[in-house]
């Protein structure tokens, strides 16, 4: 192998590093690892041919990329990998699985990138933190599912920052009334109405919480459904 040619061609000297670790081929692959400098072929020979930790001038290749120091944290080192934790916390999935499957914990440095999605702010505050996470609400408060199940399984009360999407589903107008209010979700009611799944069911909850006659007061329209 002509190493002057390669040097020449970054595509080949990550197809030769590619052709190395798929052949087991140990003093090759550790020739062109700091050549490639390729975050992904550096950690499949880390994962497939040291099967460990490898120096410390590699594992800095490994830590410029989110998803790869993961990897290599979870599937190598099998515990954290400080060194990528910058690249990880950049991410917002890669930081809530390094707190899930690696630290087993909160992972504060990641918290911005979690706090931008509502589907990890929900699991991050559920699974990791276990309490509420203050952070992401702002997040969790644009998706209906997110916000019902927020005030459900983490806050267990009402989440008003979460109404407004609430209020634009009608089963969880329905079931935000009915187990975290438990009264009237009036910003909900034209949902309930409009898509009438859940009407007869909010009726007859009200009736068992005295507010039928209310809500009846404020929606004639629905007085056919009694």
């Amino acid at each position: 192998m002509n190493i002057s040619d390669l040097l020449k061609d970054p595509n080949k000297v990550k197809e030769a590093l590619k052709k190395a670790i798929m052949t087991k081929n140990k003093e090759l692959a550790e020739m062109l690892i700091p050549i490639a400098k390729d975050p992904g072929l550096t950690y499949r020979y880390a994962k497939e041919i040291v099967k460990g930790k490898i120096k410390d001038e590699w594992e800095d290749i490994i830590a410029k990329n989110s998803e790869f120091s993961f990897d290599y944290a979870l599937n190598v080192l099998e515990g954290p990998f400080p060194k990528g934790e910058d690249a990880i916390a950049k991410d917002s999935e890669y930081s809530y699985l390094y707190a899930e499957n690696v630290l087993q914990g909160p992972f504060p440095k990641g918290e911005d990138a979690i706090s931008k999605e509502d589907y990890y702010a929900y699991y991050y505050a559920l699974n990791i933190l276990h309490k509420p996470f203050p952070k992401g609400e702002d997040a969790i408060a644009k998706n209906s599912f997110y916000s019902y199940h927020y005030a459900k399984d983490v806050l267990h009360k009402p989440f008003p920052k979460g109404e407004d999407a609430i209020s634009e589903d009608d089963y969880h107008s329905y079931e935000y009334a009915k187990f975290i209010l438990n009264d009237r979700f009036i910003k909900g009611e034209g949902a309930i109405i409009k898509y009438k799944k859940y009407i007869d069911s909010y009726i007859g909850f009200l009736k068992e919480i005295g507010k039928l006659d209310e809500f009846l007061k404020d929606h004639p329209e629905v007085k056919d459904r009694v």
